[in-house]
């Protein structure tokens, strides 16, 4: 478990093994997993929970050419347009 969208990425890897053991198991460490989440960012929510909900999950645009790795091939204005952006979330 980790902060921000990096639970995203595995969620359909730990899904899938969770319900291979049934799914009262899977609902249980899932509700674990939340709550970490919650638990490690409550901090910033306290603090100021808009500007943390804002730029913690970025959106369109909020992608920095200068820090992606595997994304380095393209242009920057293609990585920074919405268009892309977009692509990478479905």
């Amino acid at each position: 478990v980790s902060v921000k969208m990096q639970p995203l990425l595995v969620c359909p890897v730990v899904g899938l093994s969770l319900v291979l053991h049934g799914w009262r198991r899977a609902i249980s460490c899932i509700t674990t997993m939340l709550a970490l989440q919650i638990f490690l960012a409550l901090p910033f929510l306290q603090a100021n929970a808009p500007a943390y909900l804002r730029y913690a999950f970025g959106g369109p645009g909020a992608l920095q050419h200068a820090w992606s790795v595997n994304w380095q091939f393209l242009p920057e204005e293609y990585f920074a347009s919405p268009r892309f952006v977009m692509l990478l979330l479905v």
